[in-house]
């Protein structure tokens, strides 16, 4: 009778033998909504693992995961807390990447690394090294622009030294940390092969900054330029924090 106790917390918790990770959760930042896909980094186990997303919402990225698998788990707004799930098919026990068979690892600010421990259950034993599986969720932004008085697609001219207003849109405010350290840059840049849109829209500005505009929902990085870049072309690059680029192109006269 005793035993059969015993059998009993090993199935409902695995409290006895369970690897002890510290507890963590995946929190996207922000007010704004995400983009959130995973990949199935690599499998150091000779059974079978299924993996996927168990909250907000269910979704099987693999049922027997390999390694390599990609999968977009949707759109998500800043606040979510996402949880996934290990299951082992052949013991038919869940784990849930809140608990102590998941170690959770940031990846920088908008990606995260989950190292799972499939040991401390009645089929295996424990070996606490959280690379029975590892996965990977990242969030990346949903950009939308540029909007006037910039087109991303044609040479936009503007007379040199004018502080010109480079609107676009994260689905909602992500804050102001949002640019990869040394952006935005501008580099010279060719001045054939786009056609030419003047810039009709200018403002008064010191030197460069950004701001989020609430009422419509917008970024607006004012870039102040400068009087010795007439006569020439350059190419004004936004790389975001979540690895992404966005360029526009300028013709100073």
């Amino acid at each position: 009778m005793r035993r059969r106790l015993q059998l009993v917390v090993l199935i409902m918790g695995g409290a006895l033998l369970a690897p002890a990770a510290a507890h963590a959760s995946i929190t996207l930042p922000g007010h704004n909504t995400w983009n959130v896909g995973t990949r199935v980094v690599s499998k150091d186990a000779a059974y079978t693992l299924a993996y996927g997303l168990n909250g907000p919402q269910q979704q099987s990225v693999c049922g027997d995961c390999a390694g390599g698998e990609t999968a977009a788990l949707g759109a998500f707004t800043g606040g979510t807390e996402l949880v996934t799930y290990l299951t082992d098919m052949s013991c038919g026990v869940t784990f849930l990447s809140t608990g102590t068979h998941a170690e959770i690892t940031p990846l920088g600010t908008l990606a995260w690394r989950i190292g799972w421990d499939d040991s401390g259950t009645l089929c295996k034993l424990p070996d606490a090294d959280f690379n029975d599986l590892v996965v990977t969720l990242n969030a990346s932004y949903r950009f939308d622009g540029f909007f006037s008085p910039v087109d991303s697609n044609a040479m936009n001219v503007a007379n040199a030294g004018t502080s010109i207003p480079v609107k676009f849109s994260l689905a909602g405010d992500a804050g102001l940390d949002i640019f990869a350290a040394g952006y935005p840059a501008s580099q010279p840049a060719s001045c054939s092969g786009l056609p030419a849109d003047p810039v009709e829209e200018t403002v008064t500005a010191n030197a460069s900054g950004l701001q989020y505009d609430a009422s419509a929902g917008r970024y607006v990085y004012v870039w102040k330029t400068t009087k010795s870049w007439a006569g020439t072309c350059r190419a004004l690059t936004l790389k975001l924090n979540d690895g992404s680029v966005r360029t526009a192109t300028f013709q100073f006269k």
